[in-house]
């Protein structure tokens, strides 16, 4: 099963609604792990652990709100 497969499914799981608080949440736990002072080796792991949450958050957002296209042409 593709990615986007899997979270297709999720989204129908849970509903676009839920996983947009979801994403919210996850977005939160990124700003805190990047405030809480740590020894580097912490800090790096606890930010990547983040960043893999809200990356999935993310790409689920551009599902729910049909703009992936949109989101690359601004990145570019």
């Amino acid at each position: 099963m593709s990615r986007e497969n899997a979270l297709r499914k999720i989204i129908a799981h849970y509903g676009a609604r839920t996983q947009i608080e979801k994403s919210v949440e996850e977005c939160a736990e990124l700003i805190q792990a990047l405030m809480k002072p740590r020894n580097p080796r912490e800090l790096i792991d606890s930010v990547v652990d983040e960043l893999a949450d809200v990356s999935v958050m993310v790409e689920q957002l551009k599902l729910i709100f049909y703009c992936a296209d949109q989101v690359e042409e601004r990145i570019d």
